[in-house]
């Protein structure tokens, strides 16, 4: 194959010969969802392509996402009881199909590396997906707790894939929030059945401090995380080249988080209310997109590519207009039209990646995307 946008044909080369290792040492894993995907592959067709399986369990989060946005736009709103029940079963489907699509894989002897992008790639978009709708469900609104829930929460998944691309494979430790994190989105999920959406801004004192509920469940998810992140970080040490590659390699993605947290910080609660939603938009684009940066490099086996011009612009273009309001009082660009641009310009962005990489990855591996080849299927 010919040296592409995204693949070298050095590359190419190296993407053919990319064998996945990874596993899930967690005991939820071990004795309860992988015995019940395997269970249920059984189910399904030999022509069925893993990449389809993929695809549809991101649908699972996706439907429930859109419903969630018609009764909380601005991540606060009475959301009805189905659609809490609802959710809940979409992200327990998602989580059954993203672990049966590489039982699939194996079964119809159909694994390939495009199957691990398409995997990891949903896998980031659902954890955007799902952390915005447990948002809603807290009642946080379009204030600086939006983001902050929102950036705490995708840290240990972007760690998690530097570990992988240092490491060589992704090991998931005994306890881990894919496997085990299931119980504990289940209780978020159904606590404002029986409590009402009101008790999240019950004023609760810890040491003299005093806050609404819904920001200590943030404050709590801030430790959980933060922990684990360090956790990641000290497992990178053991494999990185170096400390200081491990934090020049974080930059990208330190930079963005920055630049919404700073923006969001200094923003009037005014414009948090009209461009909220596409700001944490545009930032799980920009998310996805370096996680998918990170998964080029881990099936090209060469290091990533994180430190790019637009990625920086994205963060410091909306910093630099909060920052200019809040020594003058007035914008340099109406933050609306910036938001719109941003969102439209990383929306754009991500889909060149997503049909690039699926175009260039179809003609390195000789291989379909959605459907299996007739002689892989006859060998099974």
């Amino acid at each position: 194959a010919k040296g592409g946008r995204y693949f070298t044909e050095e590359d190419a080369a190296k993407v053919r010969t990319f064998k996945y290792k990874g596993g899930d040492d967690s005991l939820s894993y071990i004795y309860l969802h992988s015995p019940i995907a395997n269970w249920f592959v059984e189910f399904l067709p030999m022509w069925l392509a893993p990449n389809l399986i993929t695809f549809i369990s991101l649908t699972c989060m996706l439907i429930p996402h859109l419903l969630f946005n018609y009764f909380a736009w601005n991540f606060k709103g009475i959301i009805p009881t189905w659609l809490l029940i609802g959710g809940y079963v979409g992200y327990l489907f998602y989580s059954l199909l993203d672990n049966a699509d590489g039982k699939q894989a194996r079964r119809t002897q159909s694994s390939t590396p495009l199957g691990m992008l398409v995997d990891h790639g949903c896998d980031a978009c659902n954890c955007i997906l799902g952390t915005l709708q447990i948002i809603c469900i807290f009642q946080l609104g379009c204030t600086i707790w939006t983001p902050i829930g929102l950036c705490v929460i995708v840290l240990p998944f972007f760690y998690g894939t530097f570990e992988e691309l240092y490491r060589g494979e992704l090991r998931l430790p005994i306890i881990n929030g894919p496997s085990d994190g299931w119980t504990i989105i289940g209780v978020m999920y159904m606590l404002p059945i029986f409590t009402g959406f009101e008790f999240f801004d019950e004023l609760y004192t810890i040491y003299d401090y005093t806050a609404p509920i819904k920001h200590f469940l943030v404050i709590g998810c801030c430790i959980i995380h933060g922990l684990y992140s360090l956790y990641i970080l000290y497992g990178l040490c053991k494999y990185a080249p170096s400390i200081g590659r491990i934090f020049y390699d974080f930059n990208s993605f330190h930079f963005i988080t920055a630049g919404l947290l700073g923006t969001c910080y200094l923003y009037p609660q005014e414009v948090l209310e009209e461009n909220m939603r596409m700001m944490v938009y545009s930032y799980g684009f920009m998310f996805t997109l370096l996680c998918g940066h990170l998964q080029l490099a881990i099936i090209s086996q060469r290091p990533a590519e994180m430190h790019k011009l637009s990625v920086y612009l994205f963060a410091a273009l909306p910093l630099i207009n909060a920052l200019y309001y809040f020594q003058t009082s007035q914008f340099l660009v109406n933050p609306y039209y910036l938001s719109c641009a941003l969102m439209i310009l990383t929306t754009l962005w991500y889909a060149h990646m997503v049909f690039g990489v699926m175009g260039e990855m179809k003609k390195i591996l000789g291989i379909n995307i959605f459907s299996i080849k007739k002689e892989k299927e006859q060998q099974c």
